[in-house]
């Protein structure tokens, strides 16, 4: 499925970008002299704007860099975007399946730190932020769409939650395995 402006707004939009074409997983943008591809797993926003006479194509991307596609007829663009919406929504969903899975795998591993019957070292935080960031950048989605669904939601809470721990919550970890260790051997102390 394709959207193109009409003439009449490609003149007055002055726009580098007049057509839009779905592709299996993604959209190109393109124009005369420039041309853009957007899969589907770089998008974070999708939106359509009336304007005065004409309607606008907004597909947002990581670091809120916005491509647009002005000067296009409104009864089309709702067209094209709603067939767009639906489609990039599909996606979304079996996307966010494998995201849930990838998320819960890391939660598992995070909680093998928790239960681990030793000293919870600074290389051990260090190796295991270092996991964490290499799963979530593999990751088939922006970050910034995962709290869009509730089988990603807590589990990435988590992991950014141990990407950002502070010295001090190792500290108060550790003092809990001392704990328990005082606890679970309290006839020897």
């Amino acid at each position: 499925m394709e959207l193109k402006s009409t003439h009449v707004g490609q003149r007055f939009a002055q726009h580098p970008y007049n057509r839009v074409c779905l592709l299996n997983a993604g959209v190109e943008v393109s124009g005369e002299k420039h041309q853009y591809l957007i899969p589907f797993n770089q998008l974070v926003d999708i939106r359509c704007k009336r304007g005065i006479v004409w309607g606008e194509l907004e597909c947002e991307l990581p670091s809120n860099q916005v491509v647009r596609l002005h000067g296009t007829e409104w009864n089309e663009i709702q067209h094209f975007f709603h067939y767009l919406i639906d489609i990039w929504k599909k996606w979304s969903q079996e996307m966010s399946s494998i995201c849930s899975d990838i998320l819960s795998e890391q939660v598992q591993e995070i909680e093998k730190y928790l239960i681990q019957d030793s000293w919870f070292t600074h290389a051990q935080l260090i190796q295991l932020q270092n996991q964490i960031n290499s799963r979530l950048n593999a990751l088939p989605m922006p970050l910034a769409r995962l709290n869009e669904f509730t089988s990603c939601r807590q589990n990435y809470a988590v992991c950014q939650h141990w990407l950002h721990l502070s010295h001090q919550a190792l500290c108060d970890i550790n003092q809990y395995w001392v704990a328990r260790l005082f606890k679970q051997y309290s006839e020897f102390f």
